[in-house]
């Protein structure tokens, strides 16, 4: 919800994408080349299908929202464990920008 506040309007966001490699997304975004954001294309259009080359002629970059909980980390450490530093790594090497949120960010808010 506050992510759509921020992009202005709900069709700029979109939750729990699955993508064709396998990961979750727990939102994406699209940028344009003025990083203004732009309707995310509907669940029969997925943007996470078209390849990267579309989108970096276009000047749109995707963004996408992993939010880490606490059993993603290594014990006692802000380290992810494996899985999810080559989640990182494959969605980085198919152009997305990744914005990352780990628990321990939210608990400090809260404090």
């Amino acid at each position: 919800a506050v992510l759509a506040k921020v992009a202005g309007d709900a069709a700029k966001v979109r939750f729990n994408v699955y993508t064709p490699f396998g990961w979750k997304l727990d939102a994406e975004m699209l940028l344009d080349s003025e990083n203004n954001p732009l309707p995310v294309a509907k669940q029969d259009d997925l943007s996470v299908d078209r390849p990267a080359k579309e989108f970096l002629e276009s000047g749109v970059r995707r963004m996408a929202f992993l939010l880490w909980e606490f059993p993603n980390f290594s014990s006692r450490s802000k380290d992810l464990l494996g899985r999810f530093m080559m989640e990182r790594r494959h969605l980085q090497a198919a152009d997305f920008m990744v914005v990352e949120v780990p628990y321990h960010e939210w608990f400090n808010l809260n404090t």
